[in-house]
């Protein structure tokens, strides 16, 4: 892998977006539901896809520190809480790979999943954790190569697809 993408968000554009990353937005709401701080980029609501700027990659390794707050899970009335790592996207179509994980009440169960514009199919499922989805910080490290699809959330070891 010779193309190597690094941000620890320090800086913004003029909309106050992260400078690195392009917000495909689901409504037409401006503040495309995120913000910058230094150091952090906050998505504040689901449902947009937030895309690094890369060069289309066929092998990449994708690594991040994420967290969720604790209002996030207190109030499941929408579901479980969740988010989705997309790779090999293509934006203008909405068609593309992506693995969904979603922090369930006494597992957190990570899918293989393929969008086609509105239509997604799970292709793959897999409990990646026998304990409860819960706030703060996790480390997670997704790989494609090949066919080939790893998943490891807090260095523990990777699950295949």
């Amino acid at each position: 892998m010779g193309y190597r993408f690094f941000d620890r968000f320090g800086g913004c554009d003029e909309q106050g977006g992260a400078c690195n990353w392009s917000v495909l937005n689901n409504t037409g709401l401006s503040h495309g539901h995120r913000r910058w701080e230094s150091g952090a980029y906050i998505l504040t609501a689901p449902g947009n896809r937030h895309l690094a700027h890369t060069p289309p990659l066929r092998e990449s390794a994708f690594e991040t520190v994420f967290a969720f707050n604790e209002s996030v899970f207190t109030n499941r009335g929408a579901g479980d809480p969740g988010i989705r790592l997309f790779f090999r996207y293509d934006a203008l179509r909405c068609r593309g790979w992506y693995v969904s994980l979603l922090f369930g009440k006494d597992r957190t169960v990570a899918s293989l999943c393929r969008e086609e514009g509105v239509a997604h199919r799970v292709v793959a499922e897999e409990v990646v954790a026998d304990r409860p989805g819960r706030p703060g910080s996790m480390r997670a490290r997704l790989t494609v190569e090949g066919d080939a699809v790893l998943l490891s959330l807090d260095g523990a070891p990777p699950v295949a697809f």
